[in-house]
């Protein structure tokens, strides 16, 4: 087939295949503006100790093994929060619901930071649910130090969270919406014209 006849065939449709776009990219549209409200929450865990290294061992090798323990420590903190008994114990200690808060997630970013990312549909109660995680952590940390009784034991610490609106910008919903208008007009037009010839 020859380019020009190619391009009759939309040119003959043309109504449906811009027709086509129009309408993905008004539902685009609709979508944004009917989208909930959402933030996303950006919270800081630093893993630290309650006092000095109980013995002169720890500081050897540039303290690598007490270090090692955080780093170690840290992992563990990750693994509680993504835990579903360890996000129903914060989501009662800050007195939220789950529909509240959602999308709990944890990643170490070093050997004593973690980052923990949560969203909400209202930024109200970001703050206590950021203090009941610092508060839950600390009350599980404990209970391991609960026989051991270590003078040096871990300590969970929390900066106030970072409180972003996480909506879906209107440009890129746009774009991807014209996007995915081109290719079904672009496929509903060969197909009728395929379905006409065969006729």
């Amino acid at each position: 087939m020859e380019l020009r006849s190619f391009i009759n065939i939309f040119a003959k449709d043309k109504g449906v295949f811009f027709s086509g776009i129009f309408i993905a990219v008004l539902f685009g549209i609709l979508f944004f503006h009917f989208q909930g409200d959402r933030y996303l929450a950006t919270l800081s865990v630093n893993v630290t100790r309650s006092g000095p290294p109980a013995g002169m061992a720890e500081y050897q090798y540039d303290q690598f093994y007490r270090l090692q323990a955080d780093e170690r420590f840290a992992d563990t903190v990750v693994r509680w929060l993504l835990t579903p008994s360890m996000r129903s114990a914060i989501g009662r200690a800050a007195g939220v619901e789950k529909n509240e808060i959602w999308g709990l997630e944890a990643k170490r970013l070093s050997s004593q930071l973690v980052e923990v990312t949560y969203e909400a549909s209202s930024p109200e109660k970001f703050g206590a649910y950021a203090e009941a995680i610092t508060q839950t952590l600390n009350r599980e940390s404990a209970a391991l130090n609960k026989e051991a009784q270590a003078k040096d034991w871990f300590v969970v610490i929390a900066s106030p969270p970072s409180v972003e609106d996480a909506r879906y910008e209107l440009m890129p919903i746009v774009l991807g919406s014209f996007f995915l208008g081109l290719f079904v007009s672009f496929w509903t037009v060969l197909v009728r014209w395929y379905w006409k010839k065969g006729r």
